[in-house]
Parts: C-alpha cells; sequence; structure tokens
C-alpha cells in the first residue's frame, strides 16, 4: 500500500472531513423581517384616538409625528445597516390627524359665524326723520311709547299716533332758528307747536313719555306738534325767550317772537300717568284751564346762564 502523499501541512491527502456545523458567509444568511418604525405606529394611534374622542387634541400631534416618522423612514433606506418601515401606518396617522383637525375648525367657525353679533346695535324703534323733508317718511309704531331725549345730537321727529315729537338736538343750530323751522312745518300741517321742557334724567318726564301712547293723551295733543327741549343743553337760550325751565317737564306756548304767553307744569297733577295728566293738558291746549294750582309767569331774568335742576 502507498503512502498518501503529504501535503504541505504534513497531513495526507485527501484532508480528512471534519464533523461538525457547516460555516456560511453573511451573504448566504436570509433577511429578517424589517422593524416598523415606532413613531409611525405612535402617529396612528392617536390618529385613531383622535377620531373616537379626543379630536385635535390628538389629530394634530398624529400629522406632526406622522411627518418624522416619515422622515426618519426616507433616512433609513439610504443606510444597510438599520432598515425600518411603516410608511402606510405613517400617512394613515397624517390623513386621520389632518381630517379630524380640519373638520373641527369647519365646524368652530360655522358656529362663531351662526351667532348674533353682539356689537350690531338695536334697531331704534323711531327712527329719525329729518325736519327738512315735506312729509315724515318713517315712523314709530304707535303702540311703543317714545322716550326723553338722551343728548342726541340731531333733531328727530317721531310720530305717535297721529301726534309729531320733535326732539331738538343740541348740535343743530341756535333754539330760536330751530322753533322757526318747527313753526314754519307746523304752519304747513295745519298744526299748533306745543314745546316742552324735558331733561334726560327727569323721572316724571319718562312717566309723561310712556303716557304719549294713550287713547285720552292722543286726544288731548290732538293738532299740535309737540317739541321737546332739554333744558340741560338750552338753558340760557330758554332763559333769553323767558321760558321757566326751573320746575320739570311743563308745557307752554309760544308767541311769534316765541316768547311764552301760556305755560303749565306738572305740578297741576298728581302721577305722571295718562289718567292724571290727560284732562288737564287738554283743558290747558283748548284754553278751558281757568283754575290752576300754579299760575302762569314768565321767567323773571332772562339772560341767565343756567338753572336749578
Amino acid at each position: 500500500m502507498q503512502n498518501a502523499i503529504p501535503n504541505n501541512n504534513g497531513y495526507p491527502w485527501p484532508p480528512h472531513q471534519l464533523s461538525g456545523p457547516t460555516l456560511t458567509r453573511p451573504d448566504d444568511i436570509a433577511p429578517g423581517p424589517t422593524p416598523t418604525s415606532t413613531a409611525a405606529i405612535v402617529s396612528l394611534s392617536l390618529g385613531l384616538v383622535g377620531l373616537l374622542c379626543a379630536g385635535p387634541i390628538t389629530g394634530i400631534p398624529a400629522v406632526i409625528i406622522g411627518i418624522v416618522a416619515l422622515w426618519e423612514i426616507q433616512s433609513s433606506e439610504r443606510a444597510t445597516d438599520r432598515k425600518i418601515g411603516g410608511t402606510g401606518a405613517a400617512w394613515a396617522g397624517i390623513a386621520i390627524g389632518s381630517i379630524i383637525t380640519l373638520g373641527t375648525a369647519a365646524l368652530v367657525a360655522t358656529v362663531i359665524a351662526a351667532m348674533p353679533d353682539s356689537s350690531a346695535s338695536t334697531p331704534d324703534p323711531f327712527p329719525p326723520i329729518s325736519t327738512a323733508s315735506p312729509t315724515p317718511t318713517a315712523y314709530a309704531t304707535p303702540t311703543d311709547p317714545p322716550r326723553p331725549p338722551n343728548r342726541q345730537r340731531q333733531t328727530t321727529t317721531t310720530l305717535v299716533g297721529n301726534v309729531h315729537i320733535v326732539d331738538l338736538g343740541v348740535a343743530e343750530t341756535a333754539l330760536q332758528i330751530q322753533l322757526r323751522t318747527q313753526r314754519a312745518i307746523a304752519q304747513r300741517d295745519n298744526q299748533t307747536i306745543l314745546l316742552q321742557t324735558t331733561s334726560t334724567d327727569c323721572s316724571p318726564c319718562f312717566g309723561l313719555a310712556a303716557s304719549l301712547s294713550d287713547p285720552k293723551m292722543q286726544r288731548a295733543l290732538e293738532g299740535t306738534r309737540l317739541v321737546r327741549v332739554d333744558v340741560r343743553y338750552y338753558a340760557k337760550e330758554l332763559r333769553n325767550l323767558g321760558i321757566d325751565a326751573s320746575v320739570i317737564p311743563a308745557f307752554f306756548f309760544l308767541d311769534s317772537d316765541f316768547a311764552p304767553r301760556d305755560g303749565i307744569h306738572g305740578g297741576e297733577w298728581d302721577d305722571d300717568v295718562a289718567e292724571n295728566i290727560a284732562p288737564i293738558l287738554d283743558a290747558f291746549i283748548r284754553g278751558k284751564l281757568k283754575t290752576r294750582k300754579y299760575p302762569f309767569a314768565p321767567a323773571e331774568s332772562p339772560g341767565s346762564d343756567g338753572i336749578p335742576l
């Protein structure tokens, strides 16, 4: 038997087969499953929670974390040792979060648009009428009593029932010029001017204003044009005309030069209600009020700058 030819290492040829596991190269190893991005899972979870109950509280974070997950997944694709998946979960989280957020914003906008505007002013039930207009163009409802003038700057005219109520504005021309304008309108409409002194802080004036729509007051004031003058702004000019405004409310008939020729004030009746005011006012307007508690007398000191209120 011939001896085997030794190899370079001194072992016989062919070499002995060694028992044990077979060694493989790294390229021959089968790849395992790709891990899913944690951020993608979180994004999808937040979107589902927002869809069920939380709304935009988790919807907005779902969009932000989903975008982070996409960036993380794209970055891993360029690496050779750590690739991750979860693109679908990330896009689903972004989509659900966006729908929730936009839907909630649209709902809030709809609710706000449907709310009444608190800054809008309530329509005035007594729309102003220009004194320059030949005929009234708008009227108040007869059932709503006009209010005493409230420091208004422009002259306004209100029709209550059949009675024209004129409130002289504080930013208009001099009192006599305004009275001349009102007298011209009264003559055109076959009316008589009845001047009433009033004030914005006069409680009896409010009671008187509330009674104007009463049928008894309507009959008493028939044929008159009631011109109301706020004594707080026309004190000096009233004094110059000889009108005593120390007690209000008061009513005056005027001469051709606008001096008072007759007048009465609220002391002639008791409570400021139509039942008390109308009979006395009716007799005064028709020249039949002979017996009075307070006889008429013009103002004693024309030109005074102020009057006690």
